[in-house]
């Protein structure tokens, strides 16, 4: 036989007939176990992120509220002047604001997106920082029992001590405590790994 027509003429069986060609990609049963598996890995992971996002939530939350503490009291030192921090609710009720201001606590308002109105205080007292926190947005909430606070400028002491209480969405609880001299320090309620465990 011609070796040139040789390699053009087709694979044949014992019988002459052409072999059946190897079947190419997946079966049914093939795309149906890779699918399985898939959502089993999906459901598996899930509740890890979330539990990822928690941490990370609560850990952002409590790190702002650490720095809002520390700039009030550095603040009061340098102006050597009172200085206060209030934590308030949002007018609608999505979150809370945070007001670093002099005079009046009753003298300071936040910002309201419904109506426009930008963070401000009335005359003596003086605005000079506020921000804002949604807990849609930042996954936690801030508590406490004394919502306004009073750095003095001598030595930087706070009246009254407060305990900020930082919850997720998920039940995870960490807590900012400022004592009378002005230092924080943070503790967990509920396990979180690089936190001391509250008393």
């Amino acid at each position: 036989m011609d070796p040139e027509t040789a390699t053009l003429s087709p694979v044949v069986g014992q019988r002459g007939r052409p072999r059946p060609k190897p079947a190419r990609g997946l079966g049914s049963i093939e795309i149906y176990a890779s699918l399985c598996c898939s959502a089993l890995l999906v459901s598996q992971a899930l509740p890890r992120l979330e539990a990822l996002r928690d941490r990370q939530a609560v850990q952002v939350v409590a790190g702002e509220l650490d720095q809002q503490l520390r700039l009030a009291r550095q603040t009061a030192i340098a102006l050597d002047s009172p200085v206060r921090l209030t934590l308030r609710a949002l007018a609608d009720g999505s979150g809370h604001c945070t007001l670093m201001h002099t005079g009046d606590p009753q003298a300071c308002s936040c910002a309201d997106p419904g109506t426009g109105a930008q963070a401000g205080c009335d005359a003596p007292a003086r605005l000079l920082q506020s921000s804002s926190t949604r807990f849609a947005e930042a996954g936690a909430t801030v508590t406490t029992l004394n919502r306004t606070l009073i750095f003095a400028p001598d030595h930087g002491t706070v009246t009254p001590t407060a305990t900020f209480e930082i919850r997720s969405r998920q039940g995870l609880r960490v807590r900012k405590i400022i004592n009378i001299l002005g230092r924080v320090r943070g503790c967990a309620v509920t396990p979180l790994p690089g936190w001391t465990a509250c008393a």
